[in-house]
């Protein structure tokens, strides 16, 4: 990814980066909301666009909270 695609350079004068995604196991990678500059591996905050979000978990997470009781209260 290069950084005028980000519109931002490093400190270190690279414009390169590199999203960061945690492999987990046993489940699927999570690309999160940082990148790592290839020169330095400093890492920033740069948000990945709203298109990549999941309806059915956003769903999944509103059903959740809906029927979400606290412990000790009925």
């Amino acid at each position: 990814m290069e950084g005028s695609d980000l519109g931002m350079a490093c400190l270190c004068g690279a414009e390169n980066f590199e999203r960061v995604v945690v492999q987990r196991r046993p489940g699927p990678p999570i690309v999160t909301d940082f990148v790592a500059c290839i020169g330095c591996r400093a890492m920033f905050h740069v948000p990945v666009h709203s298109a990549g979000r999941d309806p059915a978990l956003e769903r999944d997470a509103a059903i959740a909270a809906r029927h979400y009781r606290k412990p000790g209260r009925r």
